[in-house]
């Protein structure tokens, strides 16, 4: 099966604090899937609103 490189924007929040990265959608969805996991009270998104300013996600290669 061949990579998705498609990249979005994936942000997270919890009450007042957000953090927007850069990721590919397949990284996006695997990582908000173990954060779901991990912690049901984060909220996460994922969309298009991408920006070449957006950090990329921390370890990233660990969720493709």
């Amino acid at each position: 099966m061949k990579k998705q490189t498609v990249e979005c924007r994936l942000r997270i929040t919890s009450g007042a604090v957000a953090l927007a990265f850069r990721a590919t959608v397949d990284q996006a969805r695997n990582f908000t899937a173990a954060l779901a996991e991990w912690s049901p009270a984060l909220q996460v998104t994922i969309d298009s609103d991408i920006s070449t300013v957006l950090p990329s996600l921390p370890c990233s290669r660990l969720w493709d």
